[in-house]
């Protein structure tokens, strides 16, 4: 950075020089030839929006639009003259700029930094160790293998280049590293140290497998249709642990917050909740059968039988309400189309009692629930807690 300013002073001051030169060799009284002058130093730039070009501090005039004549030709012909030398000074500057704007490393250090590879553990721990696999990668081998069967076949691991991409699997196993850790052992330094990669190789991995991982939203973040094998099992699993008159209810929301590693520099206070933590809060509708996705810290509508995650909303501070952050899903905005007719989501207290969200009753102040109504609340609870976290991360 300091050096394109060093560049960009030196540009400037190069071009101010050129513009007394040039003024100088100008007579005074030819004030109507200064728009021709203009024109004429324009033609001699090679790149007109670059900074320097400054025009002549003459004013333009009015007349200026009359034709050359020959003695005008001779004070063009000095113009050119003059301001060559300092043309090609500024062209090597400029091309000097652009060298530096794309040159990635500036110094290389006398003793390259050793790096020593990790990734062939990785097979070996797959095979004999899951519990270490899935520490380093947050994923059990079964789960890494459908991932990477699911975006092998991205055009964005596909190039013409001589220098040939790292494979697929690795590619993965880089991102998943590198998304699945917390604080200063997610650092572009550190992930490359454990792959023996090069910071830029963490960099284009990350973002490439983003890119086929985001491609692949629709197949997976989809409600399903009510006459679908997931629908029908839905019900069964809400009917076995509610009763007949409550299997409808194929969808569960809920969520909780993503903790921050820091206070963020802007807006810092608004991303402080309830637990004394700076944290994000998100929003998830699972269907009736899947787990709630509260360790992953995002508010989700779900699939309980199945953990299929149906809609979701991301971006809300910590310190939102879940009933504010509950508005951001496509569900809630729109219940008539998303949500199948005489079906509902259940949810806990903290949202809004709608006609498709069945909440628990809140105990009113100064008194106390009914039976019935201690009784509905607790069968809701217990279809909203059946699957347990543990159950989750296991």
């Amino acid at each position: 950075m300091e050096i394109l300013q060093v560049l960009d002073a030196a540009t400037i001051a190069v071009a101010e020089r050129r513009n007394e030169e040039i003024s100088a060799s100008f007579d005074s009284s030819d004030s109507e030839l200064t728009e021709t002058w203009t024109d004429t130093l324009s033609k001699l730039s090679s790149r007109s929006d670059s900074p320097m070009l400054i025009s002549p501090p003459s004013p333009v005039s009015s007349t200026s639009s009359m034709s050359l004549d020959s003695e005008s030709t001779d004070t063009v012909s000095t113009t050119e003259a003059v301001a060559a030398p300092y043309m090609d000074l500024l062209r090597a500057l400029l091309v000097l700029r652009d060298r530096v704007e794309t040159t990635w490393v500036l110094e290389y250090p006398d003793e390259p930094l050793p790096r020593a590879s990790q990734l062939h553990l990785l097979h070996h721990a797959a095979e004999h160790h899951p519990a270490q696999f899935h520490q380093k990668l947050r994923v059990n081998p079964l789960i890494f293998d459908d991932i990477l069967d699911q975006i092998s076949d991205h055009t964005i691991f596909q190039n013409r280049s001589n220098n040939k991409q790292l494979p697929v699997a690795i590619q993965l196993a880089v991102f998943l590293f590198h998304a699945g850790h917390y604080g200063n052992a997610c650092t572009p330094e550190d992930v490359a140290q454990w792959a023996g990669i090069s910071v830029g190789m963490v960099v284009n991995c990350t973002h490439r497998i983003m890119a086929a991982i985001l491609d692949q939203h629709d197949k997976f973040i989809y409600t399903p249709d009510v006459c679908s094998e997931d629908m029908r099992r839905a019900r069964e699993f809400t009917e076995s642990w509610t009763c007949r008159a409550w299997r409808n209810r194929v969808f569960t929301a809920d969520g909780t917050a993503v903790n921050l590693y820091a206070r963020p520099g802007m807006f810092g206070d608004c991303f402080y909740d309830r637990k004394g933590h700076f944290s994000l809060n998100c929003q998830v509708h699972i269907k009736e059968g899947c787990y709630e996705l509260t360790h992953l810290g995002f508010k989700a509508i779900i699939m309980p039988h199945n953990l299929m995650i149906v809609d979701y909303a991301l971006g809300q501070s910590g310190s939102v309400h879940d009933a504010y952050a509950f508005q951001g899903t496509q569900m809630s905005q729109d219940p008539v189309n998303m949500i199948p007719p005489h079906h509902w989501i259940w949810a806990d207290s903290a949202y809004p009692c709608e006609t498709w969200c069945a909440v628990p009753f809140k105990k009113p102040r100064g008194g106390s629930l009914t039976r019935r109504q201690n009784t509905y609340t607790r069968y809701l609870s217990k279809v909203r807690t059946c699957r347990t976290l543990c159950d989750l991360m296991a």
